[in-house]
């Protein structure tokens, strides 16, 4: 699937933002994503905070970046497993590997 470049006024270049999508999934989210490729609200108002870029990777809500640095608290997010996913690897290199 191609996401929507954003065409929006306020966006700088339609290379760098993304328009996400209240029915789609979120395109991947990189250590880099933030500030070098932003993602728009589905709304087209406004970019995305770090909190809801935690829900995107299924955070709880308490989670604790350890810092209170914007740049920082993205880049962690982006460097992350969805711990979904990380608990499917676990099971199958288990089921396949250790077991």
């Amino acid at each position: 699937k191609r996401y929507k470049f954003c065409s929006l006024d306020w966006c700088d270049s339609y290379f760098n933002y993304f328009l996400l999508s209240y029915n789609d999934i979120a395109p991947t989210l990189t250590q880099a994503g933030f500030p070098l490729a932003n993602y728009v609200h589905p709304s087209g108002e406004r970019l995305i905070t770090v909190k809801e870029t935690a829900r995107l990777f299924c955070l709880p809500e308490d989670y604790k970046f350890g810092t209170n640095n914007t740049v920082q608290r993205f880049e962690r997010i982006g460097r992350m497993v969805i711990p979904f996913v990380y608990k499917y690897i676990c099971e199958s290199l288990y089921e396949k590997v250790l077991k």
